[in-house]
This record gives C-alpha cells, sequence and structure tokens, in this order.
C-alpha cells in the first residue's frame, strides 16, 4: 500500500508553466505599480511643500508610505515563495503510513430476534386444531436457544448436543419469513417434530423459537428448541455440545 501511495504522490499534477509565470508577471506588475506611486507621490511631496499646501503634502506623505510597504511586501513575498519552492519542497517526504488507509474487513454485527411470543400463538392454534396440547414458553430456555443461534450464526455462544435443536439458515432473500406471520409450511421447516403428540410422554411442553442475523452476510439462523418443563438451572450446557437434562431430543414420530 505504501507503494501505490508514493506511486500515486509521484503522479500528482504539478503547476502548470502558464501558472507559475502568471504569478511572477503580477508580483513584478504590482512592483512597477508600486515604484511609480511612489514617484508621483514624493513629487506631490516636494509641490506642495514649495507650493505651502499642507493637504497636498498630508496626501503625499501617505501615498510615500503605502508605496514603500506594498513594494516591501511584494517584494518579501516573492522572495520567500521562491525560498520555500527551492529550499523547502525538495526536502519534503511525505510519510505513506499518515495516509494508509484501513481496509480490514470490520467485525460482523448481529441482531438476535425472539420469535417465541409472535409465532407460539400461531403454533398452538395449529396444535389445538389437531387436538395436541400447548406449548408453553421458558425464559431460561429462549436465552438458551439466543446463545446458541448466536454461536451457529458465527458470534460468542454455546450450544447443546446438536440432537437437542433444530437449526435453520435463510439466506437473505428469506429473511421476510422473520416478519411474515408463522406458516404451518415454515413450521414444519423450522421444527418437523412441533405438531408431534407428546401427551403421555411430557406433560408441561416448552418450546423457544429465536432467530440471529449476521448483518455482514445478510443471512440468519432460525433456532428451536423444547424442553420438559422448565429449563433446568443452569440452563447451560456444562461445555459446547455436552447433552443437556431436560432438553427434548430429536424425534422422528409420534
Amino acid at each position: 500500500m505504501n507503494a501505490d501511495l508514493l506511486r500515486l504522490a509521484d503522479q500528482a499534477p504539478k503547476p502548470p508553466a502558464a501558472a507559475v509565470s502568471l504569478a511572477g508577471q503580477a508580483v513584478t506588475w504590482g512592483l512597477v505599480v508600486a515604484v511609480a506611486m511612489l514617484v508621483l507621490c514624493a513629487a506631490g511631496w516636494a509641490i506642495g511643500s514649495a507650493g505651502q499646501h499642507p493637504a497636498t503634502v498630508s496626501r503625499a506623505k501617505t501615498g510615500v508610505l503605502v508605496a514603500v510597504i506594498g513594494a516591501a511586501l511584494l517584494g518579501a513575498g516573492n522572495r520567500y515563495l521562491a525560498w520555500l519552492n527551492t529550499a523547502q519542497v525538495p526536502g519534503f517526504t511525505a510519510d505513506p503510513a499518515a495516509y494508509a488507509v484501513d481496509n480490514v474487513a470490520p467485525p460482523p454485527g448481529f441482531e438476535v430476534i425472539d420469535k417465541t411470543t409472535a409465532w407460539i400463538a400461531t403454533l398452538n392454534q395449529i396444535r389445538a386444531g389437531r387436538g395436541l396440547q400447548p406449548f408453553g414458553t421458558d425464559q431460561a430456555l429462549t436465552g438458551l436457544a439466543s446463545t446458541c443461534a448466536m454461536s451457529l450464526a458465527g458470534g460468542k455462544g454455546v450450544c447443546p448436543e446438536a440432537g437437542q435443536y433444530w437449526r435453520t439458515t435463510l439466506s437473505p432473500s428469506e429473511i421476510v419469513q422473520l416478519s411474515d406471520p408463522l406458516t404451518e409450511q415454515n413450521l414444519n421447516r423450522y421444527d418437523p417434530n412441533a405438531l408431534l403428540a407428546s401427551k403421555g410422554f411430557v406433560d408441561d411442553m416448552r418450546i423457544a423459537f429465536v432467530a440471529v442475523r449476521n448483518t455482514q452476510n445478510g443471512k440468519a439462523v432460525v433456532l428451536v428448541m423444547q424442553s420438559a418443563g422448565p429449563c433446568p438451572s443452569p440452563c447451560s450446557p456444562s461445555k459446547p455440545g455436552a447433552l443437556m437434562r431436560g432438553l427434548i431430543m430429536h424425534r422422528t414420530g409420534p
């Protein structure tokens, strides 16, 4: 990157010769005007003094003073610019590091979307139509599902044994499903066991629906967990991938 910056600096456009020449001519003509003004005002001063005209003498003195100051400024400014161009510019060395661009990709961000409250009503409505008992919610289970989904989306988190949760990855074009009402088709995709009978197997079923969207790649992970009653405290695996007591394993039939 430093080599590229130096190359670009070398290729930077230089002031055109016409512009440099015009600036020099402006200074020269300014000095000519200042000298002419000095001569005229000095003559006026002499004539006013000889003719006993105080007002003329005063104006002539002011003109002489302005002409001298103007000529001095023009001359000093011209010499100062010449000194900068010949003595300072060649010795200036740019530090490429000061212009370095940080091209490291920023760390991904994550958006946690808890869909438990919004989707459990639809889930229980479908289950009621089939004569199945409803699911309940559990805050600790939702927290576990959130940290697991975060881990699966590429962030920091921990998951229990892989058979104790359902994971679905949504592409950026499918993210709209998180804003739409839950359909039975999507429910079967997110957790095929959510519509299975559990009476006699578990009498107090809890469920959590959590999605985590990776804002860098636009994908989202939808994670579903079920537990037999409240998630036992502490509701966290002893180590990543450890089997947890109380969480429901995947089943393929009633």
